[in-house]
């Protein structure tokens, strides 16, 4: 069988970045969020139509 080790340490903010995808992954999260959120209010605000035609016999 095999023996797992284990190993802790701490890591700097520019290694923590480069494991983490740094900046440019928070920057893409936002971004999708703010995308989200524009979509979400212009929906909000489409306004409600009618039925172009009445229904009538």
């Amino acid at each position: 069988m095999s023996k797992f080790t284990s190993e802790f340490r701490e890591l700097n903010i520019d290694q923590l970045d480069s494991v983490s995808g740094g900046d440019m992954a928070i920057n893409l999260a936002v971004k999708a969020y703010e995308d989200m959120g524009k979509r979400l209010v212009a929906a909000v605000r489409k306004p409600v139509t009618q039925p172009t035609s009445p229904l009538r016999h």
